[in-house]
């Protein structure tokens, strides 16, 4: 499909879903702005009221399920239409936001270069988080990466627009 396609479909799933949520981008493809996404992804944190909760699980149940579970990590969905899209949905937390946004928006090559430099630095993640590669390891604190700058800043890499990392 073409950007403005994605978009289009994106806009409005990301809208209906802002208000229970206190994080919410798209991400992937979309957001690196390519010109023909395969699929759409969707990044956000949940706000954690049960109403907010609710109103999430009811517009990502809205659509077909590939796999996953709706308010789980991950799901994948279809967007019904005359051209059927993938919709990717990651839940993140507010200790994770930054570093999932990060990896989601890619690409693929960028985001397992930013995961070869945290394993240099002596870190891997679980479940979104920098731990210590051995528990345990004396001055080696585990990282959360709450704002995708922070996740340059800690790499020591200068921070690079989406539409840059297409690489």
């Amino acid at each position: 499909m073409e950007l403005s396609e994605a978009e289009a479909i994106a806009a409005p799933i990301v809208e209906k879903m802002r208000p229970h949520c206190q994080h919410i981008e798209i991400a992937g493809s979309v957001r690196r702005l390519c010109s023909d996404p395969n699929d759409i992804e969707i990044v956000y944190v949940a706000k954690t009221n049960g109403r907010a909760v609710a109103a999430l699980y009811d517009i990502i149940c809205r659509m077909p399920k590939v796999k996953g579970e709706p308010l789980g990590k991950y799901t994948q969905r279809i967007h019904p239409g005359p051209q059927e899209v993938k919709i990717d949905f990651f839940q993140a937390s507010r200790d994770n936001w930054g570093l999932q946004l990060a990896i989601r928006t890619g690409s693929a090559r960028f985001s397992h270069d930013l995961a070869k430099k945290w394993c240099a630095l002596g870190y891997r993640s679980e479940s979104g988080i920098l731990c210590p590669i051995v528990a345990g390891i004396a001055g080696k604190p585990v990282v959360y990466i709450r704002e995708e700058k922070e996740l340059f800043d800690f790499l020591g890499m200068p921070y690079i627009e989406p539409q840059m990392r297409n690489l």
